[in-house]
């Protein structure tokens, strides 16, 4: 059903594409639109003769059309949660309240591509949202939730905004792409939804942003830079127990380009860039302070590995730099390792990577393995207790919900960790920006947001896969035209209308006559034609 022409889509699926839902805005913040669903994403970008096109290529659907496609999917769900309510309640709603995240990424080399000769790059960046849950405002301001996304971090409920060509480390492809649904996305936090008797306001986190791509829209430096954190202003030099408060937000990045920018007291670029805490390009990305626990995955997952690699080589002085000697000894260790994955864990050669890895390392089981197999004993306990106690934190960060109580619980897990990095992991100094992070402010993300997994980047990630695949299945020779239909054929994918479609036909599908709505267990024919047997 999903992978037929768009052309032959049946009207009952044409429906469940953005464009296509009767909304009102009030007030209305969008005048003078000529167009509705998919549009070009140049469609808004003034023509200069003087200055080269951007090199993009793609479509995008407007902010508030998809969102409407969205509540419209879920529509039964909601008025089934209201009728939940008592009627005391249910009499005193005022409007339902909706909570959004969106963010994006980019997909990196695109080998599916099997057009030639074209000049834009065989990349793409893609941008999406998922609803988080949706409550019942009353009119005391007392919100009550009546929808609740079970999987968050799932792509079956991340839908795609934007799909184009792109290089997202070209900064203006990036921000020609952003800066219209920044618009749309500000403009929507202050207005009103009319969905037929049902009214919406919304709150729209844009947490779906790995670092780099955060970075550049934030107008901060490099990754490597002194400046490594993207929520407060520690610099990677500073003592592990100086800890600082969450400070960077998208109007203080924008308050210190200004400053940077105007230079009033004519600095040198290092003063300047002390002064505006590493920020030297304007904003453009409109985002809210939070850390990604996939990539934090990710990352441990590779500081692991190099904490196992040199406990196999057994070389911990952190004072002394590394001989050509002490690397051998480190990468003989690495080999070791990954010798003991292949043959003792069974990862194969192409599942090595570190988010595979890192959640193998963490079972206490394995822990115990290795030790045993690769360790020397005196080491035995040190490394239990570093895995022990990042497990326990990974816990309660990945938690869509975490307990009542996790933050106190966290504040003391990161100072005992602290406190045997200090001890026993001397060579782990200095920490990277996703350990400062994970160690530092996710006490303080939780008290802010309720959570920290819920806001993961996980369902994009999954969403590139879906998206290769797509674009595999349907390579045509105009790379424009391969855009759109990527970008039509995953929204249909993540309706939740189709999904129950099409449960409900692969539960109901008769193996023996081939008819929907029943099994070939209470097959009528099949009964008949054993009967005549």
């Amino acid at each position: 059903m999903i992978f037929v022409p768009l052309n032959k889509l049946t009207e009952s699926e044409i429906k469940f594409l953005p464009g296509n839902v009767d909304y009102t805005l009030n007030p209305p913040p969008f005048i003078g639109r000529t167009q509705s669903g998919a549009i070009d994403v140049l469609n808004e970008y003034p023509i200069v003769p003087e200055m080269d096109p951007p090199n993009v290529s793609g479509y995008r659907y407007y902010y508030d059309e998809a969102l409407a496609a969205a509540l419209k999917d879920i529509e039964g769900h909601l008025i089934e949660g209201l009728n939940k309510l008592e009627g005391n309640y249910r009499n005193r709603v005022k409007n339902l309240k909706v909570y959004v995240k969106d963010g994006g990424d980019g997909l990196g080399d695109m080998k599916e591509m099997r057009n030639r000769g074209t000049l834009y790059p065989s990349k793409v960046v893609r941008m999406a949202f998922t609803i988080l849950s949706v409550t019942a405002v009353l009119d005391d301001n007392q919100e009550i939730k009546i929808f609740v996304e079970e999987k968050p971090n799932s792509e079956m409920c991340c839908r795609p905004l934007v799909v184009a060509l792109a290089d997202e480390q070209d900064k203006r492809s990036l921000a020609i792409m952003c800066k219209p649904l920044m618009f749309e996305r500000e403009a929507l936090q202050s207005t009103t939804m009319t969905i037929g008797s049902l009214s919406f306001t919304f709150s729209i986190y844009g947490t779906m942003y790995d670092e780099k791509m955060l970075r550049m829209g934030e107008g901060m430096l490099s990754s490597g830079s002194k400046y490594f954190c993207t929520l407060c202003t520690k610099l990677r030099t500073a003592p592990i127990d100086d800890v600082m408060d969450i400070t960077r937000t998208h109007e203080n990045c924008i308050y210190n380009f200004e400053a940077y920018e105007r230079n009033a007291q004519h600095l040198t670029r290092e003063n300047l860039l002390k002064e505006s805490t590493g920020i030297a390009s304007k904003p453009f990305l409109s985002s809210d302070p939070m850390i990604d626990a996939t990539h934090a995955d990710i990352h441990w997952g590779e500081k692991v590995f190099e904490m196992y690699a040199r406990e196999i080589a057994q070389v911990y002085d952190p004072n002394k730099e590394l001989t050509q000697e002490d690397k051998a000894l480190v990468k003989d260790g690495a080999v070791r390792l990954k010798k003991f994955c292949r043959e003792e864990l069974g990862l194969k050669k192409e599942l090595m990577m570190v988010g595979n890895f890192a959640r193998e390392m963490l079972k206490p089981k394995t822990v115990q393995t290795l030790c045993d197999m690769l360790l020397p004993p005196q080491r035995h306990n040190a490394v239990k207790q570093y895995i022990a106690l990042l497990s326990q934190m990974r816990t309660i960060y990945r938690a869509t919900n975490p307990e009542i109580g996790s933050v106190d619980t966290y504040r003391e897990l990161s100072s005992t960790f602290k406190t045997l990095l200090t001890n026993e992991f001397k060579y782990a100094f200095p920490l990277s920006n996703y350990q400062h992070k994970v160690l530092d402010h996710v006490p303080d993300l939780i008290i802010q947001f309720g959570s920290v997994g819920k806001f993961s980047t996980e369902p994009v990630e999954a969403g590139n896969k879906l998206c290769r695949r797509f674009r595999k299945c349907n390579a045509y020779k105009s790379p424009t035209m391969e855009m759109l239909h990527i970008l039509k054929y995953h929204w249909l994918y993540t309706m939740k209308s189709l999904q129950m479609l099409v449960r409900d036909k692969a539960n109901f599908h008769c193996g023996f006559c081939r008819e929907l709505g029943h099994t070939a267990r209470t097959c009528a024919k099949k009964t008949n034609s054993s009967l005549s047997n």
